[in-house]
């Protein structure tokens, strides 16, 4: 990730008292993946990480660390938190939602 667009992230972060103005991302890392079939030692050796993306609030943005929270309400907490190691993670870009949400019926 550019380190321009990095601070401007963590600038936000340490301005937000409000839960609402905490900057909204999706995150793109790797994650661990597991197999436990029967395989031959070359299947074995093909396995590779399996690419994720996350979307959510960015609570936190760390040396080692990425937390982002999938729901806040208004009471200030947050649920749905996953926190990522950094070294995992190969981009954040901070997406915006346009538009009021129509109500169901």
């Amino acid at each position: 990730m550019a380190m321009a667009r990095q601070s401007a992230l963590d600038k936000r972060l340490v301005r937000a008292t409000d839960l609402k103005k905490l900057p909204r991302v999706e995150v793109t890392w790797f994650d661990a993946k597991s197999d436990n079939s029967w395989q031959s030692f070359d299947e074995a050796r093909e396995q590779t990480p399996s690419e994720c993306k996350s979307l959510g609030w960015l609570v936190k943005t760390g040396k080692k660390v990425v937390t982002l929270a999938g729901s806040i309400n208004d009471m200030g907490h947050l649920s749905d938190t996953v926190t990522i190691p950094k070294s995992w993670v190969t981009k954040i870009v901070r997406v915006s939602v346009h538009g009021t949400p129509k109500r169901s019926r």
